[in-house]
């Protein structure tokens, strides 16, 4: 990246570079803060050159990607490897599911029990005026 940089315009390359590397920690806690510091460092250069500031003593690209890398996202989601990555996401969407399903039949169960509690009173109410 820091080489691509140096050969090409600094502001399209770190564009085309932090575009690629963006959705690599979708989903994981913190994602939105690492991608937002991505596109506050490919925004450096046009934001320097609009300032009339050369890009001489700034931080290379690589460096900045892996410093919004460790500021944002936890060690954990960083030394993950992919097949890990995959399970957990696997094991959330089953949660979820499991929870839905839960929620779903007590709903339900709750729904059984008012129609039976006012099957009841109704049947109560009609013997009663029965008896009278």
């Amino acid at each position: 990246a820091d080489r691509e940089e140096e050969l090409w315009d600094a502001s399209r390359i770190r564009r085309f570079i932090v575009k690629a590397v963006t959705p690599l920690f979708t989903g994981e806690p913190n994602a939105k803060r690492y991608r937002i510091a991505l596109d506050e460092a490919a925004r450096l250069p046009k934001k320097l050159k609009s300032q009339g500031i050369s890009m001489a003593g700034q931080p290379p690209l690589s460096e900045l990607i892996m410093d919004a890398a460790h500021t944002h996202l936890s060690e954990e989601v960083l030394l993950r490897t992919p097949q890990e990555s995959y399970e957990r996401v696997l094991w959330e969407e089953e949660r979820r599911s499991q929870k839905s399903s839960q929620a779903f039949r007590s709903n339900a169960v709750q729904e059984w029990q008012s129609e039976r509690t006012v099957g009841q009173m109704t049947t109560d109410a009609s013997k009663s005026l029965e008896t009278i």
